[in-house]
C-alpha cells in the first residue's frame, strides 16, 4: 500500500545531471529521485559508466533538489512524507530525504 502512496519524481528534475547521465541510471532500474536519493554511493558506482565524479553530482543535484526544489515539488504533491514517517524540517521537506548520504 505505501508504495502506491509513495512519490515518483522523475530524474529529469535533477538540474546538473546530463541525459546520458539519466539513462544510465534508468538502465540500472532507477527511474525516480526518491530510488536515487536512497542509494549509496557505492550503488551507484555499481551502474555501468558511473564513476566517482559522477557520483559527486549526483549527490549535489539530490541535494539541490531536496534544499531547493522540495518547497515547489511538495506544493504540486510530488514530495509528500508518509503518514506515520514523517519527521518534517522547517523547510517542509522529509528531514530523511534531506541527510542525503
Amino acid at each position: 500500500m505505501t508504495a502506491l502512496t509513495a512519490p515518483v519524481t522523475p530524474l529529469t528534475s535533477l538540474a546538473g545531471v546530463g541525459a546520458k547521465t539519466i539513462e544510465k541510471i534508468e538502465a540500472a532500474g532507477i527511474n525516480s529521485v526518491e530510488k536515487l536519493a536512497g542509494m549509496t554511493p557505492e550503488q551507484l558506482m555499481e551502474i555501468p559508466g558511473i564513476g566517482e565524479k559522477m557520483v559527486d553530482k549526483i549527490y549535489q543535484a539530490v541535494n539541490r533538489f531536496y534544499e531547493g526544489g522540495a518547497e515547489a515539488a511538495a506544493a504540486t504533491g510530488a514530495a509528500r512524507c508518509e503518514r506515520g514517517s514523517r519527521d518534517r524540517g522547517s523547510r517542509g521537506s522529509c528531514r530523511r530525504r534531506r541527510s542525503f548520504w
